[in-house]
């Protein structure tokens, strides 16, 4: 759509708010003096100008009607001028990549810029309340005392699992995407620690109930290669899938490549405090905050549940994880809609407990890890009221 239809509806309809939030770097020089005289001729008079005002100081514009809502031409206009941007910035590439010039900067820096300028505006006066009685659709933990207390995890959720090493995290983040998975899920696995085939590997084996020890000693039975073939087959059939890249994810726009690429229900980012804002140098509460800012923005973009893993700090060794002991705390903290603390004890017993539950009451449980044929089993309830030290 032409830029000067979305420019003529804003006037017609006396609302510069969607002009606001168009993202700049795709407009050309003309364009960028429309937006920029528009919006300070509101701020001086307190409303926009009219078409004939506005015409009067640009005589070459040509005023496009259109009957659509003011917000479908503003989501067609960021379409084409998107379009448009991507052509532009590939021809301006293309002697660079056939040149043998690394394409991974180029392709980041495009996939940032797509993934700008998406804001709307919500108005409380034209709101449609029926929108209060649509339930997103949501994921089930597969803990029924997590469930009870969260609701499970909801489309535009981020949840962090947070520990030390060797806590369980990990652990508990391929059994809860094992648990998505049967329930014909797709999820995206990124994964900043471990191989893709370890993952996988893990996966397999939560799924078909052996201990993952044997894929190190090669002590497999002829029962546990009759699971394996099984799950081979059950696994092709499957409507669920786990999609993960071969290689760490460093930057969300990478993230968000992926997401738009393979359209999955849930993300799992395994290692989130190993990824980067490149606009900001050095590490920190900074990089944190901007990382974790941009995966609530993905997660609210795709309307997608996210799920991190997170380092607690060594202050949690050999205790309890708090909300003190979340590395970055309030980077992490504030974004997160539910953030588990796990702290592991003897046997494969840890206690899992809701540090942050925007949903509802914190809470926890007693879990245990059984390595022998690889299930995460709920043994006790606990309750903040008369059961955890929070």
């Amino acid at each position: 759509m032409n830029f000067n239809t979305f420019v003529t509806k804003s006037l017609e309809e006396k609302d510069v708010s969607f002009l606001l939030n168009f993202p700049r770097r795709f407009l050309k020089k003309q364009e960028l003096d429309w937006v920029d005289w528009i919006l300070e001729y509101n701020m001086e008079y307190g409303a926009p100008p009219t078409i004939k005002r506005f015409k009067k100081e640009f005589s070459l514009f040509v005023e496009i009607d259109s009957d659509d809502p003011i917000a479908d031409v503003f989501d067609q206009t960021i379409k084409s001028k998107k379009n448009m941007f991507t052509r532009e910035f590939l021809t301006i590439h293309a002697d660079d990549i056939k040149n043998g010039d690394d394409p991974s900067s180029i392709i980041e820096e495009l996939s940032r810029a797509l993934n700008t300028g998406t804001n709307k505006i919500v108005r409380m006066s034209t709101v449609s309340r029926n929108r209060y009685y649509e339930r997103g659709k949501t994921y089930t933990f597969g803990v029924k005392e997590l469930d009870n207390a969260t609701g499970g995890i909801m489309q535009g959720d981020l949840a962090y699992i947070v520990g030390r090493p060797a806590s369980g995290k990990t652990t508990l983040t391929e059994w809860l995407t094992k648990t998505w998975w049967e329930q014909e899920c797709r999820i995206l696995y990124a994964s900043n620690e471990n191989p893709a085939l370890h993952i996988v590997q893990k996966i397999d084996s939560m799924v078909g109930g052996w201990n993952p020890i044997k894929q190190r000693t090669g002590d497999w039975t002829d029962r546990d290669r009759n699971k394996v073939k099984m799950l081979s087959y059950v696994s092709s059939k499957s409507k669920g899938d786990v999609i993960i890249p071969s290689r760490k994810v460093q930057y969300v726009s990478e993230l968000a490549s992926y997401i738009a690429t393979e359209k999955p229900d849930i993300v799992v980012i395994d290692g989130v405090y190993l990824m980067r804002d490149p606009e900001i140098r050095g590490g920190g509460w900074e990089q944190a905050a901007s990382v974790s800012r941009q995966l609530k923005e993905v997660a609210l973009e795709f309307n997608i549940p996210l799920v991190g893993v997170i380092q607690a700090n060594k202050g949690a060794e050999g205790k309890n994880v708090k909300r003190e002991n979340v590395a970055h705390t309030d980077a992490y903290l504030q974004d997160a809609d539910i953030m588990l603390g796990i702290t592991p004890d003897e046997g494969g017993i840890s206690l899992v407990e809701a540090l942050k539950n925007r949903w509802g009451p914190l809470s926890g449980l007693v879990m245990e890890i059984d390595f022998d044929d690889m299930r995460v089993i709920a043994r006790r309830a606990l309750y903040a009221e008369d059961k955890v030290d929070w």
